[in-house]
């Protein structure tokens, strides 16, 4: 099975409400225009599990979000609550359908202490 975009350009990190591309720091994405806000995190695994693939591992994560800390996106990961699969390097994450709509709330406190 291969999936229909996966040859397809995407325009990843996290996007404002601008459109342009977020930068992760200090616990939150943050936009040259000003705005900064968590919540891009949980649209960008949404845009991620219905443009990419359900699951996703560390690296991808980092790649897809621009987080050049590994330490730092395995803490989101995990306290995400993502089901997960497999050990160490072979580890994946379950992005859940409903990951937009269902955790906006927990976001904010889940991912308070998490700073690069």
């Amino acid at each position: 099975w291969q999936h229909p975009f996966q040859n397809i350009a995407l325009k990843q990190w996290a996007l404002c409400k601008c459109g342009e591309i977020m930068k992760y720091s200090q616990g939150k994405f943050i936009c040259n225009c000003g705005y900064a806000s968590k919540e891009p995190l949980l649209q960008g695994f949404h845009d991620y599990r219905l443009l990419v693939y359900e699951w996703i591992t560390n690296k991808q994560f980092r790649s897809f979000f621009n987080i050049h800390n590994e330490d730092v996106a395995n803490k989101m990961l995990k306290r995400l609550g993502f089901k997960i699969e497999g050990k160490t390097k072979s580890r994946k994450y379950l992005i859940s359908e409903d990951i937009w709509l269902n955790n906006r709330r927990d976001l904010y406190w889940n991912l308070s202490e998490f700073r690069d």
